[in-house]
């Protein structure tokens, strides 16, 4: 049996250095826009858009996790443990962000709540609002949404999976 050949390429690239602007939103002595204290612990869950918006996960025990978004250098809480859920019982209870899942500002995340509750939420404008939970019924399919995946936005259209 002949082995395939194999083929090494390396190459050299010469570019310029660029120029980079790095701007802060947040750290641990930024006081939590709707909640107490500062931020504590961020999470690895962020998103960002082309216009400069950031949402940001702080992870910070019970006092504020939860969904931030900074837009025009203004901090706002999207939503933490004392937000109710939209169209749910409760308050939510877990996130999840998506690197994908903002634009133009309309944010798109993944809420938990108790007695199984779970479903895909958006932001926009200062509104919370369901986009699909445990409740909706599986277009074209049998049922109703167990669980949820990943949230994409695009302009005022949006996809998960689930």
């Amino acid at each position: 049996m002949q082995r395939p050949s194999r083929l090494l390429l390396i190459a050299a690239i010469t570019t310029t250095a660029q120029a980079y602007t790095f701007t802060k939103l947040a750290d641990t002595a930024t006081p939590v826009p709707g909640g107490t204290g500062n931020f504590g612990t961020f999470g690895n869950m962020i998103s960002a858009d082309e216009t400069g918006n950031v949402a940001f996960h702080d992870n910070n025990g019970t006092a504020n996790k939860g969904i931030y978004l900074s837009s025009s250098a203004t901090l706002t809480r999207v939503a933490d443990l004392s937000t109710a859920i939209p169209e749910g019982s409760g308050n939510f209870t877990q996130f999840a962000l998506f690197g994908n899942g903002i634009e133009a500002g309309t944010l798109a995340f993944r809420g938990n709540g108790s007695s199984s509750q779970a479903g895909i939420y958006t932001y926009s404008s200062g509104t919370l609002a369901k986009i699909a939970d445990t409740n909706t019924t599986i277009p074209n399919g049998t049922g109703t949404f167990t669980t949820f995946g990943t949230a994409y936005v695009d302009d005022t259209r949006f996809a998960f999976s689930g």
